[in-house]
């Protein structure tokens, strides 16, 4: 009876604690079970590549972002993030607040999935540069090495023909990315390119002085590839002397006459405009060379219609004059046009300008 009696109150105190364990694990279930929906809705919509729902569930998401891994690949929302292409400007903007957002909140851009793969790994794989050049400006490991092969950015970058991502790569400011970084197999990003018939990538990657003699751990360096695999095309540029593709200009010079086209392109891209703000555009050519040129060529044609149009009167017209809006009256007090600045850029001699004293007589219409 004593026996019973203990072994009763023994077990009451033990029940309630059973059935307050029951309801936290039902709760806690829900929740979970809430949680999940969420996170697979999201990677449902990066998998489909809904930039506008991806946008909208997160700024409606309670989910704490920085925890968020997609199954046993361990992808956190940057990597899902890096994945993903923009058709337009305006997705394009859209993802570059996605990726804000996931930053300020939390989410690692030096974060590895299951393979080792981070988040600018797999912007460079697939060429994505407005998510390269995001990741780069928060501090993206740029020489990280993946847990497969020992690859790095620029590596996958390199042996998937992306010549924009490894343009981007090697520009992107950081004192410590290595053109000839080698992977477990002692390959450097040039031994890829070739393996992977990548000519672009491999003319843009020597231009950074990339080692077309280091070996890897065959002790064979890019140009033996090349040689037994028949890619004339690359064999001949790997022993083409360096003076080739040193400087810009020879290196545009091959790249043209040998069909590199996305070379070309790259360094024959127009001149970009980038915007402070509203109404404040800031040029921003590849060196200020270009643009002491424009700014001073675009002041020096004005000056000089405005000399051509005194010297012959109100009345006549300038041979090729482009149509003028209408102008205002000036305002009382205005003087004549000023004398055009002295270019910007010190370096560029200024015998290389014309004088604009005096208006070239071919200007003139006769009257």
């Amino acid at each position: 009876m004593d026996r019973l009696l203990c072994r009763r109150l023994r077990d009451e105190p033990e029940e309630e604690r059973v059935q307050l364990h029951e309801t936290t694990t039902e709760e806690e279930e829900k929740a979970n079970k809430a949680k999940k929906e969420k996170e697979d809705k999201l990677f449902k919509a990066f998998q489909e590549n809904n930039i506008d729902e991806i946008a909208t569930l997160i700024q409606n998401c309670d989910l704490n972002v920085k925890e968020v891994t997609e199954g046993r690949s361990k992808k956190n929302l940057l990597h899902s993030l890096a994945e993903t292409t923009c058709k337009n400007p305006q997705e394009e903007e859209k993802v570059g607040q996605i990726f804000r957002c996931l930053v300020e909140n939390g989410c690692s851009v030096n974060a590895k999935d299951k393979y080792g793969n981070t988040p600018l790994k797999l912007a460079a794989e697939k060429g994505n540069i407005p998510i390269l050049k995001l990741l780069l400006e928060k501090g993206a490991d740029v020489n990280k090495k993946d847990d497969l092969s020992g690859d790095t950015p620029l590596h996958w970058a390199a042996k998937n023909d992306k010549v924009k991502a490894v343009h981007t790569l090697l520009t992107s400011g950081f004192e410590d990315v290595d053109v000839n970084i080698q992977n477990d197999s002692l390959k450097t990003p040039l031994h890829l390119a070739v393996e992977n018939k990548s000519k672009n990538v491999v003319l843009l990657l020597l231009y950074y002085k990339a080692n077309p003699k280091q070996k890897n751990k065959d002790g064979e360096p890019p140009l033996r590839y090349a040689e037994t695999n028949n890619l004339s095309d690359i064999e001949k540029l790997l022993k083409e002397p360096s003076e080739t593709y040193s400087e810009e200009a020879s290196l545009i010079k091959y790249a043209k006459e040998n069909d590199y086209l996305e070379v070309v392109k790259l360094f024959e891209q127009p001149l970009e405009v980038e915007c402070d703000g509203p109404g404040d555009p800031v040029a921003s050519p590849r060196d200020s060379e270009t643009a002491a040129n424009i700014i001073y060529n675009t002041t020096y044609n004005i000056t000089m219609r405005d000399h051509a149009q005194a010297a012959i009167g109100d009345g006549a017209k300038l041979i090729n004059e482009p149509a003028q809006e209408e102008e205002s009256p000036s305002r009382e007090g205005e003087g004549s046009p000023s004398a055009p600045p002295e270019p910007t850029n010190t370096n560029i001699p200024s015998s290389s300008y014309p004088s604009p004293t005096a208006p070239p007589e071919d200007l003139l219409e006769q009257r």
